[in-house]
């Protein structure tokens, strides 16, 4: 697995989304739905550059005002010939304690993605 590469976050209270883009420069190319909710963007390399998920609050199991105070966050892909797997790391502070959870997706890989495994921080 690659060393982490940063993320910049930003959570939208009003539509409970969350939006983590890679914090450097790449071209936009298509984005996989790995489910009705989490959205991963990826360049003209095949990389993974943004991950969005939806009805954040609800897939992390956390208020929306706590995502507004988001600690950490690490977010792996793993892609096979057989399967995508995203597995997301977040940390938040409720009532000044810190507080995780970590959600996992996969999807069959129908779209023949190249293999890779990559860790965002």
């Amino acid at each position: 697995m690659s060393s982490g590469k940063p993320l910049i976050k930003n959570y939208d209270y009003e539509c409970d989304a969350l939006m983590l883009k890679y914090d450097g420069n790449y071209d936009y190319d298509y984005s996989l739905e790995l489910s009705n909710d989490v959205i991963v963007d990826f360049d003209i390399n095949g990389i993974p550059c943004a991950f969005e998920f939806l009805n954040a609050s609800k897939l992390f199991g956390f208020d929306k005002s706590s995502l507004m105070n988001i600690k950490k966050i690490n977010v792996s892909i793993n892609v096979t010939s057989k399967l995508i797997e995203l597995s997301t790391l977040i940390v938040v502070l409720v009532h000044n304690k810190s507080v995780s959870n970590r959600l996992r997706n996969s999807l069959a890989n129908n779209v023949n993605l190249p293999e890779l495994n990559l860790a965002f921080v």
